[in-house]
């Protein structure tokens, strides 16, 4: 397996020791919270939604050009960081502005683990781009030297403009190998890109913001693009009156697995029974079974900026879902190579009701799928079929198969050897 990191270093000027000292206890503060302490009344409002990107070490740095602090990693946290030198922007004032730059890296030389992004962030705003955006806006331009023209929106509706000319689907390209049908996993709750467009926003409160549903689309899918990656099928789906939203696309790349593809499933609610979030999955092409793994939620509460800040937010988002899809590919390989005997895959399939993948009512339909395969392809007596009986017999339900696939992953890990996903 190849490991992924997300790399900075810089060091921020602050005016005084004292400054210094609140700044170093802040972030031992945020630091104890991301590990799970609650989050105290005194902590930063602006804080509160990136404590979960907490990724840096922060240490005092002193020299002969003055004091401050120095903020480094190797694991991500660009929405922390960001945040967290903007509040001291505003708290101490020691300059106008801070610079940052970072790099995607990879141990393995993959043609789509390299990249990085940079940010200006002052007291007033933050404006980044990521190096993938950069190029995407390059090719367009080289591609299209008219301005693209804007779309007429309704003048009290908010929209955020980077997404406001993406509201047309791109069409899937064109590929000689097999598409997935994502509209399978929908049931009878599916619908038309243009059906979510017409879903109303609710009005916003003081501490809650809605994200409109067909935005959180159209930005995911500039951000898969300015990633080097391709969208393919895709597939919509509205519950609760259109107050919930589930999405899923077909992620397409340069190289690709012959037996499945990469799928992005997203999901939104305006009744705030969840936040906006995005999850790497996998849809095997023989059959179309769908299976989910690390589910990434873009904010903890969608507060005042939320819309402002999605780019931003959906651009980290997709950075750590990256992740997320390479360890697939190690794990469903490893699946591949691992046999099994049928006594072991009979115990497997029995402990599956303990730990949440299927309901007792299902386990027929999973012994079915691995005694007598419908697909040639699931013969071979190995962990690789028997995933596929379990995600056969777990289509229908799409709310409830991100958290059921996810189980059934940790079930397999376990028995082929592989760690947990962090």
């Amino acid at each position: 397996m190849a490991d992924y990191f997300t790399n900075f270093s810089l060091i921020v000027p602050l005016p005084s020791e004292d400054a210094v000292k609140y700044a170093l206890a802040l972030a031992e503060q945020a630091s104890r919270i991301q590990q799970g302490d609650e989050i105290p009344d005194e902590f930063p409002t602006s804080l509160r939604d990136v404590t979960d990107d907490w990724q840096f070490e922060t240490d005092a740095e002193k020299s002969s050009e003055g004091r401050g602090i120095w903020l480094r990693s190797v694991n991500g946290g660009v929405d922390a960081v960001c945040a967290f030198i903007q509040h001291l922007l505003r708290r101490f004032a020691p300059c106008d502005h801070i610079t940052l730059e970072w790099s995607y890296d990879c141990s393995k030389p993959r043609v789509d683990a390299f990249g990085g992004g940079a940010a200006i962030i002052t007291a007033d705003e933050i404006k980044s781009i990521s190096t993938g955006e950069w190029l995407s806006e390059q090719i367009a331009r080289l591609h299209s030297p008219q301005p693209a023209p804007a779309f007429a929106r309704a003048p009290n509706e908010r929209r955020n403009t980077m997404v406001a000319i993406l509201d047309q689907a791109p069409p899937p390209i064109n590929t000689k190998r097999p598409r997935p049908n994502l509209l399978l996993h929908c049931g009878g709750r599916a619908v038309k890109r243009n059906e979510v467009q017409l879903v109303p926003t609710p009005t916003a409160t003081d501490t809650w913001t809605p994200i409109p549903h067909l935005d959180l689309v159209t930005q995911v899918e500039h951000t898969i693009r300015a990633n080097g990656l391709a969208i393919g099928t895709q597939a919509h789906s509205l519950s609760h009156e259109g107050m919930r939203y589930f999405g899923l696309m077909e992620i397409q790349r340069r190289e690709s697995d012959e037996d499945y593809c990469w799928v992005l499933g997203l999901r939104n609610s305006h009744d705030k029974t969840f936040p906006a979030g995005i999850i790497a999955g996998s849809s095997v092409f023989i059959c179309d079974n769908l299976a989910f793994s690390g589910e990434v939620k873009l904010a903890r509460k969608h507060t005042t900026h939320i819309n402002r800040d999605l780019p931003r937010i959906v651009q980290s988002a997709v950075g750590r879902l990256m992740e997320r899809w390479h360890h697939q590919d190690a794990r469903l390989l490893c699946y591949k190579r691992t046999l099994i005997e049928d006594r072991t895959a009979h115990d497997i399939i029995v402990r599956a009701t303990d730990v949440g993948v299927c309901p007792n009512k299902l386990i027929p339909r999973v012994l079915q799928e691995w005694r007598h395969p419908r697909h040639e392809a699931f013969a071979p007596r190995n962990v690789w079929s028997l995933f596929n009986a379990f995600t056969e017999g777990l289509k229908g339900n799409l709310v409830e198969l991100p958290h059921r696939t996810e189980a059934l992953h940790g079930l397999l890990d376990n028995h082929v050897g592989l760690d947990a996903e962090a």
